[in-house]
């Protein structure tokens, strides 16, 4: 199902809980949602325009630092700033992306939707 947005701002969840497999097993995982609601699997399927100024609000409701990257898009902004990797004392990259802290955080990313496609996040 296709999520658009009037203004093309989208808030996901970070969220954990389990899925139910075609074997029938559950699987614990995480995953986003829309809004306050449950994790999907796959997550929320986005749909913009080409040229849209795009809008991701990350929610984490996590116990680790979450961050979204958004391969195939250029010049992605994180709260304002150049998306870039994350490292940490020791000098190891941590995420790809600036992250939203843990359980309560929140993190917004912008970038232009110069190119016609169809996109992952992850």
């Amino acid at each position: 199902m296709c999520t658009t947005s009037p203004d093309n701002t989208f808030t996901l969840t970070a969220r954990d809980g389990f899925i139910r497999l075609p074997d029938g097993n559950t699987v614990y995982m995480w995953g986003y949602a829309l809004g306050d609601g449950n994790f999907q699997h796959p997550g929320p399927v986005l749909c913009v325009n080409q040229g849209a100024t795009v809008t991701v609000i990350l929610n984490n409701r996590l116990r680790d630092p979450i961050s979204i990257v958004f391969p195939g898009q250029t010049n992605v902004l994180a709260n304002g700033q150049p998306v870039q990797p994350q490292f940490d004392a020791g000098g190891a990259m941590t995420s790809m992306a600036q992250t939203a802290p843990p359980t309560t955080g929140s993190i917004t990313y912008s970038f232009v939707a110069s190119e016609p496609g169809s996109y992952l996040y992850e």
